[in-house]
């Protein structure tokens, strides 16, 4: 079950990200490209852990799926920072 949970997880984060980038034309819509960025990290995240799950409990990739969440968080406080300045 919560192989499936992370699966419609990452296809959500995929949706996200590509509506987002889609919408990200132009030189005044940066935000909306760095949270496109940020979904796409999310997906990647969720697609390391239903990984995680579908290997079982041989190996144990929460590490680089925290490692992947935190820079794609990152990205998008520095997004939400640069376009507050």
């Amino acid at each position: 079950m919560p192989g499936v949970v992370f699966l419609l997880c990452m296809l959500t984060s995929l949706a996200s990200g590509t509506l987002l980038w889609r919408a990200a034309h132009g030189p005044s819509r940066r935000l909306l490209s760095w949270s496109a960025v940020f979904f796409f990290g999310m997906a990647v995240n969720n697609a390391i852990l239903f990984g995680d799950v579908i290997v079982g409990p041989q190996t144990d990739l929460t590490m680089p799926a925290n490692i992947v969440a935190l820079i794609s968080v990152f990205a998008l406080l520095y997004a939400l920072i640069w376009e507050a300045t």
